[in-house]
């Protein structure tokens, strides 16, 4: 990397390193000391997401926000809370971060759209002050502003850290003795990482290799090459299937619907870390909402396919013939049966039916439970008007994600495991053969820029003081740079500290998904590595 700006600062001005629910939890304890009054309720994240998304539409529709911008107003929505939980974070205020993102960005927009940012961020503000209310977000700008650098509270924190230096003193001793005692039964030969060739994709004597690359020319020629190479690592070179790691850009529905396509045809058991799944997109999410949105009189929220998923539910052993010739019958008793429960609390009806109809299983009840928990704030918390935009908000644009826990759990299953490489960093994966999928693609670099936003403006305005209109692309291409050869460092790091046998594959295609063109920096980064 040539000589930046950045060079000396590519950490930016985070003040410490407490999380989030930490953060809340102190000021909570010491809220009598720091405002009048008992603690105040505190909006979830979809709860602000919702109210900004409500914000935005109505501002689109009336007032012309955010003409030149080509996203839907929950994508708005996620960046503006992104862009404000960046700036409380590092301690920027809320109210000038749209001019320092129009300064900043390589990729300009007009200013208009950074007025109607800033003007949305106000009005969202100005909401919550009225009804007496806080988001996580005013939780932390809280915190930094007065009860960081209190005294009390600066000895609590001393006392606490006493505490938590004494129990992670205890439990680095048993982390070490399980390391020791992985490393007894592990074969402990070093992978020389520089032994990596680049080859075509026939005739490949994966035996001989240590690290591979491989290139295709279409996506789908690539997705071939993947299931052969797994494949004959597992039937043909008799290798565990969980020695096998798949790094994937980022882990979406799209990878968990193709690759149980593709491998269990083969007899190949596959695991992933971190899927995620939109509440509306699943049947007991779209079931949720279905006999909610019934029973609070929104049917127009139903559509055929939910009509359809609802008959099958309650009609076990229908043909498809059947409920197609008799939809509306079938619905009719459907809204019938729901509008007749003498169960008037959402969440407890919502139990209720989900118990009657479904087999309990972790997801299920994952599901009910986070629909559940956000009526209930909903109903606490009365900014957003009808229960109409709320349910059909949480249909399309809440998410399911997997807990840390099932995450590290899938980790050590004894399976071929799929994983995001920013998973794959976080919990420091130890396999004995990494295949890298896709390595060309722009998802595996560091992203600088968004819809709206650019990482630089939240860098210490002493660094950005240097930053000019003759350096800025070179500087914007230096913390590109930066944090993804970072992230293949920390790869790097763990594997050569892991005394395990590696084995490397680098799979990449000429051509994305799409049909286009890719390149990207983290391939040429990775294959300079190993």
């Amino acid at each position: 990397m040539e000589k930046s700006v950045l060079n000396n600062n590519m950490t930016k001005n985070t003040k410490n390193n407490i999380d989030d629910y930490s953060i809340i939890e102190d000021v909570k304890l010491f809220w009598p000391i720091l405002e009048n009054g008992i603690f105040p309720k505190v909006l979830s994240r979809d709860l602000s997401i919702s109210l900004l998304c409500k914000i935005i539409d109505e501002r689109r529709t009336f007032d012309g926000y955010f003409k030149m911008v080509n996203a839907s107003n929950i994508i708005i929505a996620n960046e503006v809370f992104e862009v404000m939980s960046k700036a409380v974070h590092q301690n920027i205020p809320v109210e000038a971060i749209s001019d320092r993102i129009l300064r900043f960005r390589v990729s300009k927009r007009e200013q208009q759209t950074y007025v109607d940012m800033k003007n949305v961020i106000v009005e969202y503000r100005s909401i919550l002050k009225k009804n007496k209310l806080f988001d996580r977000l005013l939780m932390i700008e809280l915190y930094f502003q007065k009860l960081f650098g209190m005294n009390e509270y600066i000895e609590y924190r001393k006392n606490l850290d006493i505490v938590d230096s004494y129990v992670m003193g205890i439990d680095n001793i048993n982390d070490n003795q399980k390391k020791f005692d992985m490393l007894s039964i592990k074969n402990t030969d070093m992978v020389d990482c520089k032994k990596t060739d680049t080859v075509s994709n026939e005739n490949i004597d994966i035996q001989s290799q240590k690290n591979i690359n491989i290139r295709y020319d279409t996506f789908f020629d690539m997705l071939r090459g993947l299931e052969s190479l797994v494949s004959e690592l597992i039937i043909e070179k008799k290798i565990n299937a969980g020695n096998i790691c798949v790094v994937v850009p980022k882990l979406t529905s799209f990878y968990y619907d193709t690759m149980i396509d593709v491998f269990e045809k083969n007899g190949i058991k596959i695991d992933f870390a971190g899927i995620v799944d939109d509440m509306g997109k699943t049947d007991i999410g779209r079931f949720a909402i279905s006999v909610l949105a019934i029973k609070n009189n929104c049917i127009f929220l139903v559509d055929e396919q939910d009509k359809v998923l609802l008959t099958k539910i309650f009609n076990d052993g229908l043909s498809y013939f059947d409920i197609k010739e008799n939809l509306e019958n079938y619905f009719k008793a459907i809204v019938d049966e729901i509008c007749s429960s003498e169960i008037e609390n959402n969440s407890e009806f919502l139990k209720f039916m989900y118990k009657k109809y479904f087999e309990e299983d972790e997801i299920g009840i994952k599901t009910i439970e986070k629909i559940s928990k956000l009526l209930k704030e909903y109903e606490e918390i009365d900014i957003l008007g009808s229960m109409e935009f709320y349910l059909k908000f949480i249909k399309d644009n809440v998410s399911l994600f997997l807990s840390k826990k099932r995450i590290s759990e899938n980790i050590y299953m004894d399976s071929v495991l799929f994983i995001d490489i920013d998973n794959l960093v976080e919990y420091k994966v130890i396999r004995d053969h990494y295949v890298f999928f896709d390595a060309s693609s722009i998802g595996y670099d560091i992203r600088v820029e968004s819809i709206l936003s650019t990482e630089l403006a939240f860098f210490d305005d002493k660094t950005l003081s240097n930053i000019y209109d003759n350096n800025l692309v070179q500087v914007h291409n230096d913390y590109m740079e930066y944090f993804t050869k970072l992230k293949v460092d920390c790869f790097i790091d763990f594997i050569n500290a892991s005394c395990t046998n590696i084995n490397i594959y680098v799979l990449e295609s000429d051509l994305s998904i799409s049909g286009f063109s890719q390149e990207n920096i983290f391939r040429d980064i990775l294959i300079d590595h190993i």
